[in-house]
């Protein structure tokens, strides 16, 4: 069991909206959150106003634009999974629950096959970014939102840099 008085939850607009729009909320019990605002003012000022500003503008939209989001994530994802099984079908992937992103099983080593990808000019996040312990080196995240040429192009180049060497 959680004890409801130490849950936190906390949400972005970044997300919904747009990256560059730097608000968020954290809701949880009074006295915790208290100490969190503490600590945000021995840190920083606040919030820019415009985004504040911004923010206010939009949240009356929040419903309409998590549904145009949603669906534009669902097509996003479904091109991106299929340019994949068609370019790289010994990857291996669950459908996301949620998100942005692909998590993929690359059947190999991640992190080498992200340094040769940025010395192609893509940047390519292995598993161990994404963990405490440095694991998961065989996994990448791939973003969904990308354009589908965008998707083709990344997918051919990856392709060609695990396909086999000659000696």
């Amino acid at each position: 069991h959680t004890d409801p008085a130490g849950l936190l939850t906390v949400g972005t607009l970044s997300k919904l909206f747009w990256g560059g729009i730097r608000v968020g909320w954290v809701r949880g019990p009074r006295e915790l959150v208290g100490r969190l605002v503490e600590v945000r003012r021995a840190v920083d000022l606040g919030s820019p106003v415009a985004d504040q500003l911004a923010a206010l503008l939009l949240l009356p939209r929040a419903a309409e634009q998590r549904e145009h989001r949603r669906a534009f994530l669902l097509r996003q994802a479904a091109d991106t999974e299929e340019v994949l099984r068609a370019t790289l079908p010994h990857w291996r992937w669950q459908p996301p629950a949620g998100g942005s992103g692909l998590w993929i099983d690359t059947g190999g080593n991640a992190v080498r096959l992200s340094g040769r990808a940025l010395e192609r000019g893509l940047r390519l996040t292995p598993g161990p970014a994404f963990s405490p312990h440095h694991s998961h080196d065989r996994y990448v995240r791939l973003p969904v939102w990308l354009p589908h040429s965008t998707v083709l192009d990344v997918a051919r180049t990856l392709a060609g840099l695990c396909a086999p060497r000659e000696e």
